[in-house]
């Protein structure tokens, strides 16, 4: 990182120059002013610190000099921490899968459901880079970001393509510039909810880089097994057994649906085991108001 550069100086410039430059910027990029230029405000306060200071600004220009070709390539990518509108990108959507009951989504419910999501570093701004931090030369590709490999040029993988090692980087994050945190969200499942069906959930999956737009969750929804009942499109069937003497007493027989209501089902003269009685409209329901039929399976003892 250039200091004169970022402080808007020419190399020769005097103590008076240094300050008058520095107030300027202060005031324009004090985190009081302005909560998300914290870590370019602490970048200029370093820059002024080493540059007022006359055996500071010696050795520092001395550093400069050495280090053309690492400066220029950390000037670059600082530069992608630091300026937003130009770096913007989407944070990842993300996927996850929500169980329900036949009884929850038939009748609608609200669940909380928990999930990690990346997020940027509030203790670096999402640089990765703090107060005490030093950036150095990467001893594997010098400076390049990219090795060569069997007649090909990949990524680095020890500075990660920057060119450049972060020394003492953000302990938080440990120079990710992102961290995952767990987030609980409470969400509202519409009545007659279908197996496989998505609950779409805008921005909240990881968030935006250098203030781009948040991801999004996509829920995809999957139904349990049900002790009385088994679903087959928008019809449930359940399995009842009964006596003989039941069948020949003309008797109804009583059943729960799946709404809970209490159904009284005539029991017809002709039936026998394996057969199969339909209840109109006492199934299962869609989000758009239809029902499905109940299908009950006679055994006889």
């Amino acid at each position: 990182m250039d200091f004169y550069k970022l402080l808007g100086l020419s190399k020769d410039a005097t103590q008076e120059e240094i300050k008058k430059a520095y107030r300027n910027l202060a005031k324009k990029y004090h985190p009081d002013i302005n909560k998300e230029h914290e870590a370019y405000f602490k970048l200029i306060t370093q820059a002024y610190d080493t540059l007022i200071d006359p055996e500071k600004r010696k050795k520092y220009d001395k550093h400069l000099q050495e280090n053309k070709s690492l400066k220029a390539y950390i000037e670059k990518t600082l530069e992608a921490f630091l300026i937003k509108d130009k770096y913007k990108k989407k944070g990842k959507n993300i996927y996850t899968t929500l169980k329900l009951s036949l009884h929850e989504a038939y009748n609608g419910t609200v669940k909380e459901i928990s999930y990690k999501r990346e997020e940027n570093c509030n203790n670096c701004k999402g640089t990765g880079i703090v107060e005490n931090s030093k950036l150095k030369e990467c001893p594997v590709c010098f400076s390049s970001g990219y090795i060569k490999q069997f007649g090909l040029k990949i990524p680095c993988i020890r500075c990660k393509s920057k060119g450049f090692i972060v020394e003492n980087p953000c302990p938080v994050c440990e120079g990710k510039g992102r961290i995952k945190k767990k987030i609980t969200k409470t969400i509202n499942v519409p009545a007659g909810i279908q197996e496989n069906e998505i609950l779409f959930l805008e921005y909240a999956g990881d968030e935006g880089y250098k203030g781009g737009k948040n991801g999004d969750l996509y829920i995809k929804i999957r139904l349990k097994k049900d002790k009385e009942f088994i679903k087959k499109g928008l019809d449930l069937y359940k399995v009842i057994t009964l006596k003989r003497e039941e069948i020949f007493s003309g008797k109804n027989f009583l059943i729960k649906d799946l709404n809970g209501d209490i159904l009284s089902v005539k029991i017809p003269q002709d039936i026998s085991t394996d057969s199969i009685l339909r209840i109109k409209g006492k199934g299962f329901r869609d989000r758009n108001g239809n029902f499905g039929d109940l299908l009950i399976k006679i055994k006889i003892l």
